[in-house]
This record gives C-alpha cells, structure tokens and sequence, in this order.
C-alpha cells in the first residue's frame, strides 16, 4: 500500500490531536419555562387548539380548552413567539426567558372579517411580518387563512421558498397540512421570498402574495479555530473550520470539506483566512477564503509539510499581502494569490523548519526549526529576508516550539515541555506556555500553577490588543479531546472557551 511521507506526518498528528467534538461552546447553559394563554381579542374569551410556536425553533403547542398552553425547558434567551389559529390573524410576541423562571406572557387574536371581493382562502398575516430583517437562520413561516371556510373544507398549502441570490436552495414544500413551516439552514445576510398557495380538496387553487424576510448580517467573528466533524467516508479524520466569538456562543461553520482543514489565520486586513487544508492530493496547502467562507482559492502548489509539520508551519506577512510558509527544510514566501514564490532561508542542515511568526517590528522573523525526533527542536530570529539567523531558544531535553510574536515584537510566546520526555513517538507530558523577553532572554512560565496536571497547553498567541493570549490544551495521553482556552497575558485567569477545538487564532 503506498503513503506519502506527508499523510503519515498527518496521521502522526492525528495521535496527539485526535478528538471528537461538540459543536457547541462548554459555558452552562440555563433554561427557563413559557407559558400563557391565548384569548379573543373582544371577547377575552379562551381560545382552543390554537397552535403555539417559537423562534429560534424549539416545538409547538396547543392550546387547551382554556386557551392555556406551556412550553418547559427552552434555553434562557430572548424568543419569538408564534400564535396561529384558522380564522384569526397571527400575532407575534418577544418574550425574555430567565433561567430557571417561568415566564407567563398571554396572546390575543383578532378574528378575520371575511372581504367579499378577496377570495376566502387566500393567506394572509405572514409571520415574520412581510419585509422583516435581521432574522435568525433558522425561521418559523407562518400564516393564515380567511374566516370564511366552512367546517368540513380541508385546507392544504403548496410554499415555495428561493433566495435572492437564485440559489440551489430553493424550496418546494407540496401538501403541507399545517399553516406553520420551520425553514432550517439559511445564509446570513441573504433576502428570501416565499409564497404560499392555498388548495381545498375540490382542486381549487388560490395563490397568496409574495412575502420576504432577510437574515441578520454575517457576524464579525474574531476568533478561528478547528472542529472536528462527521466522518461520512471512514477517513478517520475530518475537521473544518469555524468561527466564534468571545462575547457569545453562535460559531459559524466556513468549511464544509471532507477531510482536515486546520491551522485558520486571519490575515491583518482582516480581508481573507488563511487555512491549511489537505483536501486535493491528501496534502497540506495554505487556502485563502473571505471571512463568511465564500471563495476558497488554493495559494500554494507545494505542500506546507516536513518533519512533525502537518501544516501548521505557515502565517501571513505583516501588511497581508504575502504568507510565510515552510516546506521541508525551505521557508518560503508567497503572495495571497499565489504568485511570486521566493525562497527567505534554508534550515541548518537535518532539519526542517515548523512554525513561524512575522512581525512589522524591525521587520522580524521567528521560526522553530525540528530534526526527525520531534523533541530535536530549537527557535531561531531572522530578519524577513532570512539575514542574521539568530538562534534564539537551543535545543533543550523536551519539546520547544510554537513561536509568535507579542504585539509589540519585543516579545515571543513558545511552548515547552518542562518534563524533559524524550520518546520515539514524540509524546509531550507537561507543556507549558512561556513568555520571553527578546532583548534580555528573561523568561516567564504562563502555564505554572494554572494548567491541569497531564495536559499540554499549545499554540499560544496574543489577542489583538496583546490583553490575553488565545491557546489549546489537550490531554497528553492522546485520546483525550482538546479545547481551546483564553488567560490574560501573565498567565492568570484562564477561560474555557470551545470544547473539542484545536488550531485557535485571535485577530
């Protein structure tokens, strides 16, 4: 069977960083109870088997013969709350749920009075409202029918559904028995049309008007990470890459590719990601895309691999326009569309360069170089056009690597295994982040009296504003899950931000 020097490298990786993973952040998540009841808007008298629903999506209800119904365990957040019936307008309400409350919050329906010159099945009241913005991605359509239908006439409804954008994902739903439809997987800032036709077993048709909504805008996501996903084709292996936000927990998938997409970098511009994916050939290669995922474009045409390098040796340059990337024992330079190839610096001799950094700050370089024992590691500073290569961190008994740059560029972050394990499977035991002064080689360790014990904290670098420094940490015996952590720039305060996540990047 043949395998290529660099997927063995990946699947060499694959031990330390083979996880599964939940697509939701690990902050505790409270839920709280909705309930109500549903009247007439005249008469105050309760309405039964009206159906009550919510977005974001959760079930739906009906009322009993008290116009009551109830709805336990939603997320405490703030909800949209849907109330139908045949015969009345729907209404729409926004509810707050607290956690570990009970909210009441009652609804009343006005009744239709039937217009002679509109036909009596037409829909009308579209929930959300026609030329609604800013709503959810997932959205519950709802509507109604005129009060003129007698009690034996079954009702049925064809919705048709399409994106402004003409998309693949247009809609068709025929027959459906129910005047309320959940639409699940829309796009962010994209307007949708939607109409509905009415249909009485006699054949007879009418159709409603053209409704539209549009999603809320894309988020302006500052953090990137790599989550491991499904494995449709047995693999073994299939991470993609997302984004997040410190503030709240919605990550955003941009990657939707078979196999490892990893190491997400978004460059200074904050224009395109940078990310290492190994989807064509089964080798790693520095892609671009917009920070929404839209248009991929392959940058290099030789792999981003080498000793224990199974993509991650790459980061952009300091205006955004080049990447920096290392491909055996050559660092490269690239620009973003994939041109321009030049060679900065060749590695000491039966070694190979890993990660790097670049910095504007006296236009600065900083580069792990590895031998084939992954423990045969050493940090090295050169100018960015590979002049004065500087040893800056030796090769000690351990692990070093995982260099970046403090904001400043007065300063490097790197990793360390400070148990001083030396194996043949190159397992790290007790990795520790540290901080060390370039100028007078002063060194601080981050991680003392912080980590847990049998984890290794890895790839750190600092937030934009050089406050806090965004990392991973995953157990060293290799089948635990990573998770990726944030702790303010001395070490302390540590957060757990996404469970099952590797790769991390702050821009």
């Amino acid at each position: 069977m043949r395998i290529s020097m660099t997927r063995a490298l990946w699947l060499l990786m694959s031990i330390v960083v083979l996880h599964s993973c939940n697509d939701e952040t690990i902050e505790p998540v409270f839920y709280g109870n909705l309930e109500g009841f549903i009247r007439h808007s005249e008469s105050e008298e309760p309405l039964a088997q009206v159906k009550v629903s919510t977005s974001p999506l959760s079930v739906s209800v009906l009322t009993d013969h008290r116009g009551y119904y109830r709805i336990d365990s939603l997320e405490a957040k703030e909800y949209s709350v849907f109330a139908t019936k045949d015969g009345y307008g729907a209404e729409t309400v926004k509810v707050n749920l607290s956690r570990n409350a009970t909210i009441s919050q009652n609804i009343f329906l006005d009744p239709f009075i039937p217009d002679n010159e509109v036909a009596i099945y037409e829909p009308v009241s579209p929930i959300p409202p026609n030329d609604s913005t800013g709503l959810d991605l997932v959205v519950v359509l709802g509507w109604s029918t005129l009060n003129a239908i007698a009690e034996n006439d079954s009702i049925i409804y064809d919705i048709n559904i399409y994106a402004s954008e003409g998309s693949a994902e247009d809609k068709r739903i025929i027959d459906f028995p129910d005047t309320t439809l959940a639409i699940t997987g829309l796009r962010y800032s994209t307007t949708y049309y939607w109409q509905v036709t009415s249909k009485n077993l006699e054949g007879q048709k009418i159709n409603g008007p053209v409704w539209k909504f549009t999603t809320q805008d894309f988020p302006d996501n500052r953090l990137f990470f790599a989550l491991k996903d499904d494995d449709p084709d047995g693999r073994g292996e299939n991470y993609n890459i997302y984004s997040g936000s410190q503030e709240d927990s919605i990550i955003v998938r941009l990657t939707k590719d078979v196999g490892m997409d990893i190491a997400p970098s978004l460059s200074f511009k904050r224009d395109k990601v940078a990310f290492v994916s190994d989807r064509n050939n089964n080798e790693p290669h520095i892609f671009t895309m917009d920070p929404d995922g839209k248009n991929p474009f392959q940058v290099t045409t030789l792999p981003v691999t080498g000793y224990h390098n199974p993509g991650v040796g790459y980061c952009w340059s300091p205006d955004g326009g080049r990447l920096l990337y290392s491909h055996y024992d050559r660092l490269y330079k690239i620009d973003r569309n994939g041109t321009n190839l030049e060679l900065v610096a060749t590695a000491p001799e039966g070694r190979h360069f890993r990660r790097c950094d670049w910095t504007a700050q006296q236009n600065k370089i900083v580069v792990e170089t590895v031998g084939v024992n992954g423990f045969d590691s050493e940090i090295y500073l050169m100018n960015d056009d590979g002049s004065e290569m500087t040893l800056l961190v030796e090769n000690v008994p351990g692990r070093v690597g995982d260099p970046s740059f403090s904001i400043d560029g007065k300063s490097i972050l790197y990793t360390y295994d400070v148990s001083e394990f030396e194996s043949q499977d190159n397992r790290q035991l007790d990795t520790h982040i540290f901080l060390m002064a370039i100028d007078s080689s002063s060194v601080e360790d981050l991680s003392q009296n912080n980590k847990d014990n049998g984890t290794n904290d890895l790839m750190p670098i600092f937030s934009p504003d050089g406050a806090n420094i965004i990392f991973y940490n995953v157990p060293n015996d290799g089948i635990g899950e990573p998770s990726v952590w944030i702790m303010d720039s001395s070490g302390g305060n540590r957060e757990l931000v996404y469970e099952g996540a590797l790769t991390p990047h702050w821009k």
